[in-house]
């Protein structure tokens, strides 16, 4: 791995790690103004595709939820070897009063969205280990 590619991958997992910190204290804005664009695809099996914008919507109806605590964490970032593009792989926890902990996983694949570092999630797909 070249510095290029360390730096992208540094800021990568700084971005995930913000975003899950940002989505424990409920700031969603964070999320759309710094992780997802409009152009961001979904995929959680079980429902539809969603672009950015159902996206946004859906986490926050997740987050509103009563009881419900949804954690992630990145544990491996891999860059392009022209540091065009790179994907993630973490873990998932989801806690609900009465239920039991269900853990999951996750991969995200970010692009730099203009050529000048501004890196964003392209597509994240996610289950459960369970499922």
């Amino acid at each position: 791995m070249n510095e290029i590619q360390k730096k992208i991958r540094d800021e990568i997992f700084r971005l995930e790690r913000a975003a899950n910190e940002h989505w424990q204290k409920g700031d969603l804005d964070f999320l759309d103004d710094e992780i997802i664009t409009t152009e961001t695809v979904q995929l959680t099996p079980g429902v539809p595709k969603m672009d950015g914008i159902g996206y946004s919507k859906w986490m926050r109806e997740i987050s509103a939820l009563e009881g419900v605590k949804f954690s992630f964490e990145p544990t491996d970032v891999v860059v392009s070897e022209s540091g065009e593009m790179a994907y993630v792989i973490g873990e998932t926890k989801l806690e609900q009063i009465g239920e039991e902990t269900r853990f999951g996983k996750f991969v995200s694949i970010w692009k730099d969205v203009d050529g000048s570092g501004k890196w964003r999630c392209a597509v994240e797909a996610n289950n459960f280990n369970d499922a």
